[in-house]
């Protein structure tokens, strides 16, 4: 699978949710969790993640400071069930360079980006917990994007709590 090939190669991947990936919280977590990616939501999703460590807050105009640093330096995004309007990807700035996973939950979900690196339609929860399961038959590392510095960031604390 191609995500999953994108994923063994990024470095800094970050996993943003949308209003089509609500209700599949706990394989988005447990995907992050496997590839050492912190989370992020946009406006229609906010609180998904709440009191998860690595929790960024809102991706988009409304991101606190510190979401918006990680979110700028994250080379891979996957977008679960995210339109990728130019709200939350500040008119698309958070996407230049990055390799973009767009997956939406049905052909019915106006995707606002022309072109991600790959887009698919399908479950949310199945896709998450595939990519855990293709990644662990390969036997592919954590990229490791997640780490104290991030945890402890007094921001991202904040971002945190400013649901």
């Amino acid at each position: 699978m191609d995500a999953a090939g994108m994923l063994a190669s990024a470095r800094r991947p970050l996993i943003l949710a949308g209003r089509g990936a609500i209700g599949h919280r706990e394989a988005l977590v447990r995907l992050a969790d496997r590839i050492g990616a912190p989370l992020c939501t946009t406006l229609k999703a906010q609180g998904l993640f709440r009191g998860h460590p690595f929790d960024l807050g809102i991706c988009g105009g409304l991101s606190h400071p510190a979401a918006t640093e990680t979110i700028m330096r994250s080379d891979c995004i996957l977008a679960f069930g995210a339109s990728l309007s130019k709200h939350t990807t500040e008119e698309g700035a958070y996407l230049r360079g990055k390799r973009i996973v767009q997956i939406l939950p049905d052909t019915l979900e106006t995707p606002r980006l022309d072109r991600p690196s790959l887009r698919m339609v399908g479950d949310i929860g199945a896709a998450a917990a595939g990519l855990v399961d293709l990644l662990d038959a390969a036997d592919i590392p954590s990229a490791q994007a997640t780490d104290d510095d991030l945890r402890v960031n007094p921001g991202a604390s904040l971002c945190n709590n400013a649901h």
